[in-house]
């Protein structure tokens, strides 16, 4: 990742919660954040289905000249977890919760849809377990939840598709 990108990023995710949100490029995102949204399409949008690859949806996703645009912020823990339908090691939950202990560190953004919990289960727990009220998230609703239609013209390359951010969240 170049310096301006993460330099970017980590001014989105340090400032206070309200008024944080910004539009940015998907592909400032970091890689394991952007590594998770092309898992999670993969696995679980109809599209692709038992066809793709999930590096083929990162390939057709990201290093694009026109990018997908998404919002990055952070959101109260509390409301996100109530939506989190999953159990999550806590093996693993203690030890990002222990290194949550500092409080300059944060871990790379959760994913939500439509201010629900998609992925990142261990880490938004562990906010929740070390007393954190905001945790860093990517909203990717607009994306995750496209009709199997555009994503069918965008994996063919049509040029005019665009996957278009709704409203700050």
């Amino acid at each position: 990742m170049d310096v301006d990108r993460l330099r970017r990023l980590a001014g989105v995710l340090s400032e206070s919660a309200s008024g944080s949100w910004r539009l940015v490029p998907i592909d400032d995102l970091p890689k394991a954040t952007r590594d998770d949204i092309a898992i999670w399409i993969h696995e679980n949008h109809p599209y692709f289905a038992d066809s793709w690859d999930w590096t083929e949806v990162r390939d057709n996703l990201f290093g694009l000249t026109e990018k997908p645009m998404v919002w990055v912020g952070k959101m109260p823990v509390d409301a996100i977890y109530k939506t989190m339908k999953r159990s999550n090691s806590a093996r693993a939950v203690s030890r990002y919760r222990d290194m949550l202990r500092s409080p300059r560190f944060e871990f790379d953004p959760i994913l939500v849809a439509d201010g629900r919990f998609l992925d990142g289960g261990h880490r938004l727990e562990a906010y929740k377990a070390a007393g954190r009220q905001y945790i860093p998230v990517v909203e990717v609703g607009h994306i995750v939840n496209a009709p199997v239609e555009l994503w069918e013209l965008w994996m063919e390359g049509e040029p005019d598709v665009r996957f278009e951010p709704g409203p700050h969240p």
